[in-house]
């Protein structure tokens, strides 16, 4: 047994000298970063140092499960103890291929114990020029995926016999998204100035309240309602994360009268309806 050890730490010292001696071009991540180097990156080593700023930039997605998934503007990777795989986002196409739910029991309350439910999705990363390996990411829920779509820019295919199931509130957010369209553009000066959304620091500002609505009476079905104001803070939200933020101020044992409600403001509290969510005009 002793002997064995001994081999197999003079075989793993020879390997990596071997590795020094070539300045490491023969290592199974640089043999990779040689693959996904175009000519315009110059050297593996540039674009080495290239992802390696990328991956240091705090707006990026990033999960953990077994493995690590960074996501930057560039990149894709999946780090995992022994391995990293790397794909350009403009090279890469991603497929969900399995959607499994996850039970959880979590304390409630009471003090019993409930089951709450997560789906995990998995998704498949390949090359449209075949410039790496085929790998495969996981994600844990709805929401991650939505972050992923907008980190990637662009649609996510899903297989024709994979059908994936949508939490109630993004059932809801999409058609939140589809009234804010109807409404009227605003105009707003300062593009310049904008930042990203305060909720998912992925997406710029999209949004800014104005009072469109015309005042409905106090009491509707009983119910005393502040009536809308007209808000004067800056955008400061994208549309997805401000319909999340409408959704949760509503009564959640009444979702089909969620898109007749009111919710105040996230940043000065005044009270505003769909009708009072206008997307910024794309003009200049």
């Amino acid at each position: 047994m002793a002997y064995l050890s001994i081999a197999f730490s003079a075989a793993t010292a020879c390997f990596c000298s071997i590795l020094y001696l070539n300045d490491w071009e023969r290592h199974y991540m640089i043999r990779r970063l040689r693959l996904l180097n175009n000519p315009q990156d110059g050297p593996w080593r540039e674009l080495a140092i290239q992802i390696n700023i990328e991956v240091r930039r705090p707006m990026l997605f990033s999960n953990k499960d077994c493995s690590r998934t960074i996501i930057t503007d560039e990149w894709i990777l999946k780090i995992t103890n022994y391995n990293v795989n790397f794909a350009r986002i403009s090279d890469s196409q991603l497929v969900i291929v399995r959607s499994s739910p996850l039970h959880q029991s979590v304390p409630s309350h009471d003090g019993l114990v409930s089951t709450s439910a997560e789906h995990l999705i998995d998704l498949r990363v390949c090359s449209r020029s075949g410039c790496f390996e085929t790998f495969h990411i996981r994600i844990r829920n709805q929401q991650e995926l939505n972050n992923l779509k907008d980190q990637i820019g662009r649609p996510i295919e899903v297989l024709d016999s994979l059908a994936l199931p949508q939490p109630l509130h993004e059932r809801f957010v999409d058609a939140f998204i589809k009234e804010l369209e109807r409404n009227p553009r605003y105009d707003y000066k300062q593009k310049e100035d904008l930042e990203p959304c305060l909720g998912c620091s992925q997406l710029p500002a999209q949004v800014k309240l104005v009072k469109k609505c015309i005042d409905s009476p106090d009491i509707q079905d009983g119910a005393s309602y502040e009536k809308c104001r007209n808000c004067q803070c800056r955008p400061m939200w994208c549309a997805r994360c401000m319909g999340r933020i409408f959704a949760s101020k509503q009564n959640q044992n009444l979702p089909e009268i969620w898109m007749a409600g009111r919710a105040p403001c996230p940043t000065c509290r005044l009270p505003f309806c769909v009708l009072d969510v206008c997307f910024l005009s794309e003009k200049d």
